[in-house]
């Protein structure tokens, strides 16, 4: 079983800063301190095992709480766009008329606007400031197209 250690730099130095899981550990280094500790953890993986395979990031991912709020967005502004009769095709494309859910709006409007400023379809991938540049570009569009403005759900409204 994974065990989850998790200490501030002000502690000993060399306390593992990270977690391990079943698949191998993840680290946040964020500190002298912790990039010490990473280092000297390395050091001793490779003495034991002779191999190691090591996948970083950098910068923060977004919140769980921004998650959350991308998701409320979406279904506000499905309803939104349902209540004006601005179904999918008369936003989109002519055809059939489709209402609008909080997936329809994630995968037709969130993601392509994501995809083009940020080349990722993930919304794990996503930095925090990330999710104010797509909102704003959204919230422009569909103001100045079809009258629809829907703020972005703060803490208290999720």
């Amino acid at each position: 079983m994974g065990r989850k250690v998790e200490y501030e730099a002000s502690q000993a130095a060399y306390e593992p800063v990270g977690r391990s899981t079943m698949n191998g550990e993840h680290w946040t280094v964020n500190s002298d301190a912790s990039l010490e500790n990473l280092i000297k953890h390395l050091r001793e993986i490779y003495a034991d095992k002779k191999y190691i395979q090591v996948k970083w990031t950098t910068g923060k991912s977004r919140t769980i709480p921004q998650n959350s709020s991308l998701h409320q967005y979406c279904e506000w502004v499905a309803a939104d766009l349902n209540a004006r009769g601005l179904d999918m095709v008369k936003v989109l494309k002519p055809g059939v008329e489709i209402p609008w859910s909080k997936n329809s709006v994630k995968q037709h409007i969130w993601r392509p606007v994501q995809e083009v400023h940020f080349g990722t379809a993930s919304t794990k991938k996503l930095e925090r400031p990330d999710l104010s540049i797509i909102y704003d570009v959204i919230n422009r569009h569909l103001s100045n197209k079809f009258g629809v403005h829907v703020p972005f759900p703060s803490k208290s409204e999720r």
